[in-house]
């Protein structure tokens, strides 16, 4: 199952990267898996260009919370996994194969955490009728990332850790952003 995420997110990562031409924003927006990281966050604020029932915005909350939930426990897993690797850096200590491991071990549960957002939109699809998915699949970047303007503070800082921590596996895997 780890092989078959790690195999998802390098595929994912590397499909459709270049975009050159396009403005900064747009262009991160643009890249797949910052678009399914902001459609994540996103869908059920996008009521009115969608046509959302009031009964999908609910379900498509509930999935959101659930996705949250789900990203705070692996982020407590990381944070705890980053303190045991503190530990062993310090001075004095000769742990290479435990640091390696420790940190072969943050990087999977980093993309686990990432993974878990892209089954977490694919379940918010399942709510939305085939217009509705037409809609969503033709809103432009920029428009994605207005859309940032409806979520809370607390979301927002919540997407720009994803988004920096999609970036960094972005740029990891292209030579070209780097």
């Amino acid at each position: 199952m780890k092989m078959a995420i790690a195999s998802f997110a390098a595929a994912l990562l590397t499909a459709g990267l270049s975009s050159a031409q396009a403005p900064a924003t747009e262009q991160v927006a643009a890249e797949p898996l910052h678009r399914t990281v902001l459609t994540a966050f996103v869908l059920p604020e996008l009521q009115p260009e969608l046509g959302l029932s009031t009964q999908q915005v609910a379900q498509l909350r509930q999935l959101k919370q659930e996705m949250q939930n789900k990203g705070q426990e692996y982020a407590t897993k990381i944070a705890a996994r980053r303190k045991e690797l503190g530990s062993m850096l310090n001075p004095g200590t000769s742990k290479g194969e435990h640091v390696k491991r420790v940190l072969e071990e943050i990087a999977l549960l980093k993309a686990d955490r990432l993974y878990s957002i892209y089954e977490a939109e694919a379940r918010m699809q399942i709510p939305l009728t085939e217009t509705q998915r037409s809609k969503l699949a033709a809103i432009k970047p920029h428009d994605l990332q207005q859309a940032m303007s409806r979520v809370t503070a607390d979301e927002k800082m919540e997407i720009m850790g994803f988004m920096d921590a999609a970036r960094g596996m972005v740029h990891e895997a292209d030579p070209a952003h780097s």
